[in-house]
């Protein structure tokens, strides 16, 4: 496997479902540069758009199968929910 560059962000999917907490879930967006100041805090929310709309199983549309493929490119975050 090739090494690529250092990931700048994640996204991480939070989900409420079980908690008691009534709000939407969202959709976290992480800071994973060591060299910033907002390094490892969550620096965007994206709600959906219902409470219980449960996030569930996202990709990206081009999948790590597609490695070696140049024009498969990783442009949108596939992120369904649960109704």
């Amino acid at each position: 496997m090739e090494k690529g560059p250092r990931e700048k962000l994640v996204y991480v999917t939070c989900v409420y479902n079980g908690t008691g907490i009534n709000k939407p879930d969202y959709l976290a967006t992480v800071d994973l540069d060591p060299s910033s100041p907002t390094y490892s805090q969550v620096i965007h929310r994206l709600p959906v758009i219902h409470i219980g709309d449960e996030l569930h199983h996202s990709g990206w549309n081009s999948c790590s199968s597609c490695h070696g493929d140049p024009s498969a490119k990783r442009r949108f975050l596939i992120l369904p929910s649960l109704l």
